[in-house]
Parts: structure tokens; C-alpha cells; sequence
């Protein structure tokens, strides 16, 4: 079967978490037997097609007006034909970006089966950013245009299955995968020697990790407000691991503001070996996400909870159908720094009744859904026609 995947955003490199899924997604899709066309848009002048784990990546020029809007260049919108044309189906994620809403168009009218993924559908009018806000009539208009054209709506988490129940006859949920080596293996010696080396200046007090991108809206701030509270009356330290950001000096700024160099930790990028060894260390996990649109289903608290470490997290986006209280972490009021301060010390001091949710799929699983549901669409089709 040919499958054409859909990224409104480069793919490679640095990766967010929808940069991640649609990658591993169409390279396990591949490995199974399926042929992948990733279809992205690309700064560059001229189109880039090349090879990357079995997947073929079809870069298309395209205007970029921010991050999350970005519009194929007219001359180039051929090259976008004729990978539709050749596919048996198309599968378009995060449609609430132009580039992503444009080939979805194309796939309807080329009358190719069309599969959608949705997150945090609607709430762009709830960003933490009020300029944001605004482009949330946009945005919703795009995604619901793309739920009544699509024959399969995708989400992630049962977060967006209520908000999309007048559309529960087309909609699957599918979480993305957690890789085997977090979910099952033991981490190497030499990445265990690695994490215990640069934290044996904090083993004797509690260990909170801030895992993932190192982004305002993700945090940061917060966790580190929650630190300096949480230092009055518990010896802690905050660990902070993830790619690096032009906001990195400000961080350095707030913690020599707030006394906490000596509290602080910033280890960067890591590997997945050194991932695992260092959740396999630490104490809790934050993840002080500002609003509902940035945490439509939050990868970081899957790979936690693979790791049996509890997270504690603002009551925002997914994370408040997938944190249960004294099981699994706990939620504190959103952007309230003083009870997210206390959440982690009740985490921090309280044995919880851990039980891994029923959300944390392998990359296998995951895969195998999207064939049946793929095939599915594609055999339906065909016996219609």
C-alpha cells in the first residue's frame, strides 16, 4: 500500500513531539511493509527529495510566515499532485496549519482516502499566549473543514475524543508509541556511570527532572519558581534535560536571581540510554505546561510513567485525563506556581498505588492500528467503487 504522511514542519533534525511521532510513525509504517511518502515543506528554494530509513522525504518550497504557518509555494504545487495521485491513501496531521489543510484539500479532490489527526482541537482560544489567541477561529476553522472532508479522524488522547463526539463514527484513537528501550530495557552501565557522576552533587536530596524541550510555553519558569518554594522546607534539586534554546540565558539569569545555582542542573540533549538511566534515577517528574494546547497528549509523562516515576503536572490539555491523583502523579491548579510546588512535595513524600495507564502503547502496537485502520479505509473503498 502507498501512504502519503503530511507535516505542516521539517521532520528531521531537533524534533518536538508531533515532529517525532510522524517521523517514527512513517519509518515503522515502512519497516512493515508500506510505502511512505513523507510530504513536508522546506525553507529551500527548490524541491528536495532523499531516502531516510525507508521513508522517502518530499520537501516542498514553501512561504514561511511562522513556525506553524507556512504555504507551498504555487510552482511547486504539481510536485504535491503527482504524490497524491500515486497514493492509495493520505494521512494529514495537525491540519490547523495552511500547508498541511492545502494538501488535504488536494487529497478530496484527487478523491483519495483522507485520514486527519487532530490535537487540541479549539484550543488556540485558550492560549497562554493572548496574541495567540486570536488565530483561534483560524485554526478551528481549518481543522473542522478537514473533519468533515476526512474518512477517519486520528487523536491522541481521550482529551480530544470528547471534544470531537459529534464525530465518534469516524474517529479512532491512537496513541503515539514509547520505544521498546524505555519501556522495557535497563539502562547501560556506562550511561548509569554517566548520570551518576554529574548528579553526585545532588544524591542527597530529592531529584525533579524537567525533561523535554526547553520552551516558555512548556514551563520552565515555573518549575524553577517551584523549586525556590519548595527549597524553604525540602532539600531539592531540579534537574533540566533537553535540547537547547535561546531562552537559556534567561534561565541562567532567574537562577542566579533566585539563589539556586547550586540546586540546578542543565544537562542538555541527551541519548535515549542516558534518558532512561537518568529517569531511572530521579524522584518525580514536572511537567508545568502553561495551557491545553500544549499538551495534547505529552510524550514526556508516557515515558515517565514507562520508567514507574510519577509526574506531576498543571491540570491542562490531556495530562487532566491522564494524571489520576495518588496512582500516577498529581495535578496542580494551572499556572498556580505555589500548588504546583506543593503537588511535587506531596509526590515527593507520599508512596503512590502506581498503575501504568492504558495509553502507554509500543511503537508495534501503534503501527499495527494504523495498517487495520488503513486498510480498512482503502479495502471500504474499493468495494464501493
Amino acid at each position: 500500500m502507498k501512504v502519503v504522511q503530511v507535516y505542516g514542519g521539517a521532520v528531521l533534525g531537533i524534533l518536538g513531539g508531533h515532529e517525532y511521532v510522524v517521523r517514527r510513525l512513517s519509518e515503522e509504517l515502512s519497516k512493515s511493509g508500506f510505502k511512505i511518502i513523507l510530504l513536508c515543506p522546506t525553507r529551500q528554494s527548490r524541491l528536495i527529495s532523499n531516502e531516510v530509513k525507508g521513508v522517502v522525504h518530499l520537501e516542498i518550497p514553501s512561504y514561511f510566515l511562522s513556525a506553524r504557518l507556512c504555504l507551498p509555494r504555487l510552482s511547486f504545487l504539481p510536485s504535491i499532485v503527482n504524490a497524491l495521485r500515486n497514493a492509495d491513501l493520505v494521512h494529514v496531521h495537525c491540519t490547523d496549519n495552511p500547508f498541511s489543510f492545502i494538501v488535504a484539500l488536494f487529497t478530496k479532490f484527487l478523491r483519495k482516502r483522507l485520514v486527519i489527526t487532530v490535537l487540541a482541537y479549539g484550543d488556540d482560544f485558550k492560549h497562554h499566549e493572548r496574541v495567540k489567541r486570536a488565530f483561534g477561529f483560524f485554526t478551528t476553522f481549518q481543522h473542522t473543514i478537514a473533519i468533515w472532508l476526512s474518512n477517519k479522524v486520528h487523536v491522541e488522547s481521550q482529551y480530544d475524543i470528547d471534544k470531537l463526539h459529534v464525530y465518534k463514527e469516524k474517529t479512532v484513537m491512537i496513541p503515539p508509541g514509547i520505544e521498546d528501550l524505555v519501556l522495557k530495557a535497563k539502562p547501560s552501565r556506562d550511561s548509569v556511570k554517566k548520570m551518576v557522576e554529574k548528579l553526585k552533587p545532588y544524591e542527597k536530596g530529592k531529584i525533579i527532572l524537567f525533561l523535554g524541550r526547553i520552551h516558555k510555553g512548556k514551563g520552565i519558569f515555573h518549575a524553577l519558581s517551584a523549586l525556590s518554594i519548595l527549597r524553604e522546607t525540602i532539600n531539592a534539586n531540579l534537574v533540566i534535560a533537553g535540547p537547547s534554546s535561546s531562552i537559556l540565558m534567561d534561565i541562567e539569569k532567574y537562577v542566579r536571581n533566585r539563589g539556586l545555582e547550586n540546586n540546578v542542573i542543565y544537562l542538555g540533549r541527551i541519548t535515549d540510554e542516558e534518558k532512561i538511566a537518568l529517569l531511572d534515577m530521579v524522584d518525580v517528574v514536572v511537567v508545568p505546561s502553561l495551557s491545553d494546547i500544549v499538551e495534547a497528549y505529552s510524550i514526556v509523562s508516557s515515558e515517565a510513567w514507562a520508567r514507574k516515576k510519577p509526574v506531576v503536572a498543571y491540570a491542562v490539555g490531556a495530562l487532566k485525563y491522564r494524571i489520576k491523583p495518588g496512582i500516577n502523579g498529581y495535578l496542580a491548579r494551572p499556572l498556580d506556581q505555589r500548588d504546583l510546588a506543593n503537588k511535587i512535595a506531596k509526590a515527593l513524600c507520599n508512596h503512590l498505588n502506581f498503575k501504568l495507564p492504558y495509553d502507554i502503547w509500543s511503537w508495534s502496537k501503534v503501527t499495527a492500528q494504523f495498517r487495520r485502520t488503513y486498510v480498512s479505509l482503502v479495502e471500504t473503498f474499493r468495494n464501493s467503487s
